[in-house]
């Protein structure tokens, strides 16, 4: 990434999703092709690379691939996608041109057993439309993927 960051970030500024998904998900794959990425929204000064694990099992993989990557000034890496700041959660339906479901009024409940050792969580919709069952389970899975992030980080309470 040392020799081609300034590349990466002139195509995320520019839009060119052609680009980066080709060339970063290229590189990525050859260190550890369970993993996945992802470039912002965050709101950090430096620019935001996230490794992420996409699995629960992965998730020591990302950690272990963002602590040996290079500081490079002006970049900040992440080992899972965190909560997002949104103003609007609009998603298309896949497969379906056109069809685009808001979430804007979806609520969830995050209930924790055993002392936060996993939790259940319970998504409520008002949504009633064309989607199948399973798009609307994907749509679910990004709208608490935005809203929670890929990762609880907390203190260890030992």
């Amino acid at each position: 990434m040392r020799d081609w960051h300034e590349d990466i970030v002139s195509a995320y500024a520019t839009g060119e999703s052609f680009w980066l998904a080709t060339n970063l998900t290229e590189q990525l794959k050859q260190i550890e092709p369970r993993l996945n990425w992802e470039m912002g929204p965050y709101h950090h000064p430096d620019n935001t690379l996230v490794i992420s694990p996409s699995e629960r099992e992965n998730i020591g993989l990302a950690q272990r691939v963002v602590a040996a990557a290079p500081a490079l000034a002006g970049w900040h890496f992440l080992p899972a996608k965190p909560p997002k700041e949104l103003n609007h959660l609009a998603m298309e339906l896949p497969g379906v041109p056109g069809a685009e479901v808001c979430g804007d009024e979806w609520v969830y409940r995050l209930t924790s057993y055993n002392k936060m050792e996993f939790f259940d969580i319970e998504v409520f919709t008002d949504y009633v439309g064309p989607a199948a069952d399973h798009h609307l389970e994907l749509l679910t899975r990004r709208l608490i993927e935005c809203l929670v992030g890929e990762f609880i980080w907390r203190k260890s309470r030992r």
